[in-house]
């Protein structure tokens, strides 16, 4: 897995990946934010000191790890699931089983409480 980027429309890609770590990714999840797109999170399935929930402030030039807490990329195979809030550039959700929130970019997670254990949507 990895991540590309097209500024044209599709006719050309370009391979971004300054920040993420190297070597055999597995599944990776993104999101941008609708209200500053210049922020994209990616959650990344890697080794495990590697893999956690990536944030990018540049439109996916350059990533620094925010986390990585095991709690959001236990179950990649099954769950690999990250959304950035509508209307809060900082408020990003994370499903697996359970939800995770974090109101501040990233840095922190909090469980957060629902009917079912098992979530693939939002």
């Amino acid at each position: 897995s990895t991540i590309y980027k097209s500024t044209d429309g599709g006719a050309t890609w370009r391979k971004i990946n300054r920040g993420l770590p190297g070597g055999d990714l597995g599944r990776i999840g993104m999101a941008i934010s609708p209200v500053n797109p210049e922020v994209v999170y990616a959650i990344v399935e890697a080794e495990r000191s590697k893999a956690g929930l990536y944030r990018s402030d540049d439109g996916g030039k350059k990533w620094s790890i925010m986390t990585n807490d095991q709690n959001l990329t236990a179950r990649s195979w099954y769950y690999m699931e990250v959304y950035a809030d509508p209307v809060n550039a900082d408020i990003v959700w994370v499903l697996n089983a359970p939800v995770f929130r974090s109101i501040d970019g990233g840095k922190t997670f909090q469980n957060v409480s629902i009917a079912h254990g098992d979530t693939h949507d939002l």
